[in-house]
């Protein structure tokens, strides 16, 4: 399968770029982050933890400090690993961390990465049947997908009214249910 291939690559790659450039190089961290993104894919959460950790210090270490988008992404995939784990309360402290980040990357809080990541955290609660919490969180995304995106017609945003409209009739909130219906036509 192509996988196993990518995992052998990535093998080889990793041990060429430890004797070349060493431990502490950001070639070692995105080969890490690959095969982090590998063992989750294959649901070795340990190892995904791992790969992921140890590319976040060499970044860290390597552009000093998190002031760097692939750190807020591995916060992202971090948060992605416990969630499937279980562990709500780190994957959430993962999300905002990468939150953060991303705010201070992109000079605002308003990007498609900070929509994502709202979305996310509404998921997470939406798994844990906190409807209010993963309705706000939704609403939160939808209003920084419109900034970001500068308009209201977009798959992220179709995607997230999906996501919204039955919570909302859960609710017995049927008028902002319908409200969001027009979110879903992509003209």
């Amino acid at each position: 399968s192509e996988a196993y291939y990518v995992q052998i690559y990535s093998y080889k790659a990793l041990e060429i770029f430890l004797n070349v450039v060493g431990p502490d190089h950001f070639y070692v961290a995105d080969v890490s982050s690959c095969m982090a993104s590998i063992y989750k894919d294959q649901l070795r959460y340990p190892e995904a933890l791992d790969n992921f950790k140890n590319s976040l210090r060499i970044y860290t270490k390597f552009f000093g400090g998190e002031n760097y988008h692939e750190v807020g992404n591995l916060y992202c995939n971090l948060g992605h690993v416990y969630k499937q784990q279980g562990d709500s309360s780190k994957a959430l402290e993962n999300y905002e961390r990468s939150r953060a980040i991303y705010a201070r990357v992109h000079g605002k809080a308003e990007s498609v990465d900070n929509g994502d990541l709202l979305t996310c955290i509404g998921v997470l609660y939406e798994n844990e049947g906190k409807v209010a919490k993963a309705l706000e969180a939704y609403e939160n995304a939808l209003q920084v997908y419109k900034v970001a995106l500068e308009s209201d017609r977009d798959p992220n945003i179709s995607e997230l009214a999906l996501k919204m409209i039955p919570l909302y009739i859960k609710q017995g909130e049927h008028e902002k249910a319908n409200a969001l219906k027009d979110l879903l036509s992509l003209k």
